[in-house]
Order: C-alpha cells, then structure tokens, then sequence
C-alpha cells in the first residue's frame, strides 16, 4: 500500500510539475504579446508625430516658425528662447511651457512623454474684428471642415463656437469664447485624434444652419471665474 501511494504521489507531482510548466509558458507568452503590442503602440506613435512634424510647417503660424507637433523639451527650447515651464495645472498634457508674444498674445506648449502634442496661441480682439479675424483664417486654411458650438454644461464650463480645419494628420481649431470682456480667440492646433476628444470633452456638437450659427453662445462672469483668458491672470 505504502509502495502504491508513493508511486501515486510521486506521479502526482510530475502532473502538478507539468502542470506549472504550462502555466509559466502561457505567462512567458503573454508577457512577449504584451511587449509586442507596446512596441506596436510606440512605433505608430512615432510614425503619427514624424507625419505630424512634417505637417506643422503647412499649418502652424509664421510667427511660431520652427515649432511642430512632436518635436522634444529641448528643440522647443532652442527654437523659442522665451519659452518658460508653467505651474498652471492643465489637464489635456502632462507638462506644459507658455510664452508671451510681441502683440501680447499667449502662447502654450503642452507636452506629454516629453513631446509637443498641443499648440494653443490665446488672444483677445474687438468683436468689430471677428469677420476680418474668420476671413484671415479662410485665407491661411481655406474653408472650415466643421463648425461646432460647445456646451457650457460641460468638463470645459464655458460655452464656445469652434471652427474647424483638418488635415492628414493635424486639426487646426480656433475657438471663439465671447464674454462682457470681448471676444477671446485660441488658436489650437493638435493631432486630429486630440481634437477629436476634445470636442468630446466639451460637449460639442456640428452646426447645421446660419441660423444656429448666428446664436452666439455667451459666456457669464461666474463661468469665467478662476479661468485664465488672454489679458487675464
């Protein structure tokens, strides 16, 4: 009997054995899945920002030349010596660096895994200057792909009029946020898939008609409240 139980032991263990060998392979096998799908992940990512580096020169602002979507901290910094880090707590990228401009507009660069992945150059103008500003836009980037209003009861908390332009690659946005103040204009310009989210985020949606596109949404001094606008800190 005791002959019986060692055998039946000792075979138990060999499955037990076999059966942990198993294990250990289709671990050894997800972890080399795993790899190759972040590999994957990082090669796109570099194909998308090496096209959206190419596509910057088409669409950022001469006045901004030398910068482009997906270019590194230290290419910024040699490009636009006034650039500085900024403590301003952003969400939409991980480290961002701002600059004034000559005519007083802001500038601010956002980064994430030590990449440019966002432009915005915020200004103010007079209302009497929104058809100029739109008929300048039309100029650089032709006609608009999409126009969208954007919720106030929103992750934003500010309601705005966006027009579009996208290309291959990048999406140029300039949003309009109208208040007792003025007009407050960002430039935003950012890979489409960004952009894409953003509109989500901000609850917008395609403006049909010039009817809905005469309804200008008004932004209140308590939605403003704590919010930075050009002009404001």
């Amino acid at each position: 009997m005791w002959i019986a139980l060692a055998l039946a032991l000792g075979g138990g263990f060999g499955v037990l054995a076999y059966l942990d060998a198993q294990e250990a392979a289709r671990q050894q096998e997800a972890r080399r899945a795993r790899e190759e799908r972040r590999r994957a992940r990082e090669r796109q990512r570099a194909e998308v920002l090496r096209a959206a580096r190419e596509e910057s020169r088409r669409v950022v602002p001469e006045i901004l030349e030398g910068v482009a979507i997906g270019m590194g901290i230290e290419e910024l910094r040699a490009v636009r010596r006034a650039a500085r880090g900024s403590d301003v707590e952003r969400r939409a990228a991980e480290r961002w660096f701002e600059e004034t401009l000559s005519n007083g507009a802001q500038v601010l660069y956002g980064f994430t895994d030590d990449r440019l992945v966002m432009l915005q150059v915020l200004s103010r103008i007079d209302p009497r200057g929104v058809g100029p500003h739109l008929t300048a836009m039309r100029e650089r980037y032709g006609t608009p792909t999409g126009v969208y209003r954007c919720s106030a009861q929103s992750a934003a908390g500010v309601p705005t009029l966006r027009f579009l332009w996208r290309r291959s690659h990048l999406t140029v946005q300039d949003i309009f946020l109208i208040h007792a103040g003025g007009v407050s204009v960002t430039l935003y310009i950012a890979p489409t898939d960004r952009v894409a989210g953003s509109l989500q985020v901000a609850g917008c949606r395609p403006v049909r008609s010039r009817e809905e596109l005469g309804e200008l949404p008004f932004a209140t001094p308590e939605m403003l409240e704590g919010r930075e606008t050009p002009g404001r800190r």
